[in-house]
């Protein structure tokens, strides 16, 4: 009984809690328990803020980082007042700001009451407060853009001049920097990620054939590069009417003053092939026409979600380094449960589950090949 008791206890208090969590429309919680990295931050009514929740070996909040930053300038004839908020003792953050800019105001903070008091509940996550601290939207970072701050704090058309004018003149400033950037990450350990929208690409602590990977979408097996994978970058690319896919690698390896060519080579590899398409009908994705698919890992699992066979035939190269090739004309999509880490197990799942072998084959390939 008095397990029971404690439990309801428990439960009743998380449904207070949670309750309390502010939403769109409700006042800003306290912030008196910051402390300020650098310049105190008035916080007083009169002044909008962006606030961002952030810690450095979050790769999603790392690769916003620019982002922000480019919102920050461009805003930095208004009232705004962008604010990034994170729980790294300042040691760790003088470190990491010897090789990253931020032109947020910094907060830092201890322990959970905070984050909670604001009811984040994944980093990064950001919120528009306007001047009355009134939070007038909350997401994830990636959302925020100009466009969503105008229409929420300045009503488009009640821009005034001198605003406009301002960030006219820094978008233009903006738009002189290289659309390039591409650092060496000494500071995240094991943290990494990958993050493409319509306006960048960016991505934090990858091999530079990673990268590569990322830029030309194929895998890792079919690039060469004269750096050792254990050498990990940060970069982001800024997309835009010169910059397409067509010539985006072309023009990273530029930057990185490295010579690109593509070359035929005759390689040992694997042809994929159905040998029984039963076993392979029943994980049919029943998922529709979606646009959509998904990978992730579960301990010694890997699970892929809507991809033809062209799809895991790319994804199983990349995860055992063998080159491996569809070549058929099936191009309804799958779900597949295969081994992470025994190539030669995911062969016997793949013949046994789904009807595929891999065969051996030699196999003519393109491969990117970089060299100094």
């Amino acid at each position: 009984m008095r397990r029971v008791i404690i439990f309801f206890l428990f439960a009743l208090n998380a449904v207070y809690t949670f309750s309390q969590v502010p939403k769109v429309g409700d006042k800003l919680p306290g912030l008196n328990s910051l402390e300020w990295y650098d310049e105190v931050v008035d916080l007083q009514e009169g002044k909008p803020l962006i606030i961002d929740f952030w810690f450095i070996k979050c790769a999603p909040c790392i690769w916003s980082i620019p982002k922000l930053n480019d919102l920050a300038k461009t805003y930095s004839g208004s009232d705004i007042e962008f604010v990034a908020l994170t729980f790294d003792p300042r040691a760790d953050v003088d470190r990491f700001l010897e090789k990253r800019e931020m032109v947020s105001s910094i907060g830092l903070y201890e322990g959970d009451d905070l984050p909670n008091s604001f009811g984040v509940m994944g980093y990064p996550t950001s919120f528009i407060v306007d001047k009355d601290r009134t939070i007038r939207w909350k997401g994830h970072t990636d959302q925020l853009t100009e466009k969503l701050i105008d229409s929420i704090l300045f009503q488009k058309k009640n821009l005034n001049k001198r605003i406009l004018s301002q960030r006219f003149s820094n978008k233009e400033i903006l738009e002189e920097e290289s659309f390039i950037e591409i650092t060496i990450n000494d500071y995240s350990g094991a943290s990494s990620g990958f993050n493409r929208n319509e306006k960048e690409i960016g991505a934090v602590n990858q091999s530079l054939k990673s990268i590569f990977s990322i830029l030309t979408q194929t895998s890792k097996t079919r690039i060469e590069v004269p750096i050792s994978d254990t050498v990990k970058f940060d970069f982001r690319i800024k997309l835009d009417d010169v910059l397409d896919d067509q010539n985006i690698w072309e023009s990273v390896a530029s930057h990185l003053g490295l010579n690109a060519k593509i070359v035929e080579k005759e390689v040992q590899g694997y042809e994929l092939k159905v040998q029984n398409a039963f076993p392979l009908n029943t994980s049919k994705n029943d998922l529709g026409e979606s646009p959509g698919f998904a990978s992730y890992a579960n301990s010694d699992l890997c699970f892929y979600q809507n991809f033809n066979l062209s799809m895991i035939s790319g994804a199983l190269e990349n995860r055992f380094n063998e080159i491996i090739v569809y070549e058929g004309s099936i191009e309804d999509k799958y779900n597949f449960k295969l081994s992470c880490s025994e190539f030669q197990f995911t062969k016997k799942i793949l013949s046994a589950l789904y009807g595929i072998e891999l065969l051996e084959k030699q196999i003519t390939i393109s491969k990117l090949v970089l060299t100094d």
